[in-house]
């Protein structure tokens, strides 16, 4: 069983994390009880100190609704160099084709810094996947463009 958060606010700057979804459990009635995984795959890149500790968060724009702050959490120590982390979501939400994500990060941790080599989001099982182009960049205040957010296309 795993747990997918949602970030609702900050306080002071810091994620306050404040909802969560139970994979796997059961949803309250509804007239619409159909539930949507969606698996995002997130390979961070290889160059020297490419990984980071940050709590990393991805923001979904598809052509039926959005999904925001999604805390990409696996419970092992994602976002290290090289590393390709998988991650899953419940949504009672078909966000249609994702055309766009927002990928960021908190800037905490011990070298927080973080090379995002490329970002692949799934709806299961109907949904092609989706890559995302824009990316091989650091989000890092000390890196790149000094930003730890990075806006993602659908790539043709």
């Amino acid at each position: 069983m795993a747990i997918a958060w949602r970030k609702i606010g900050s306080v002071g700057g810091a994620a306050a994390l404040l909802s969560g979804l139970l994979l796997g459990a059961a949803s309250p009635a509804r007239a619409d009880d159909t539930l949507y995984t969606y698996r995002i795959v997130v390979y961070t890149g290889s160059v020297n100190n490419a990984g980071t500790d940050a709590n990393v968060y991805i923001d979904l724009y598809g052509t039926k609704g959005n999904q925001m702050d999604i805390a990409l959490d696996n419970g092992g120590d994602p976002f290290e160099r090289g590393a390709v982390d998988r991650f899953s979501f419940v949504s009672h939400r078909d966000l249609g084709d994702i055309w766009q994500a927002e990928i960021s990060h908190d800037n905490r941790g011990n070298k927080p810094g973080w090379y995002l080599d490329h970002v692949e989001v799934k709806r299961e099982p109907a949904q092609a996947m989706t890559s995302f182009a824009n990316t091989h960049h650091w989000l890092a205040v000390d890196e790149d463009d000094h930003q730890t957010s990075r806006v993602l296309y659908k790539q043709n």
